[in-house]
């Protein structure tokens, strides 16, 4: 997430919106890098568990 969006967010109302608030240092500690490979991460999961439901050996 950039710094310009959690920046944004963390100037919201906590009483307004609490849930976002409340995610804002959680946001900052990850880089687009680790987002990036969480995504692969996921996609590979995926393929794998599809390739396991249809038999595929490794």
């Amino acid at each position: 997430m950039t710094t310009k969006a959690t920046a944004q967010m963390a100037a919201l109302d906590p009483a307004r919106f609490p849930h976002i608030t409340s995610l804002v240092t959680t946001l900052r500690q990850h880089t687009e890098r680790d987002q990036y490979e969480q995504g692969l991460d996921l996609i590979l999961a995926g393929i794998d568990a599809v390739a396991q439901a249809h038999g595929a050996r490794r």
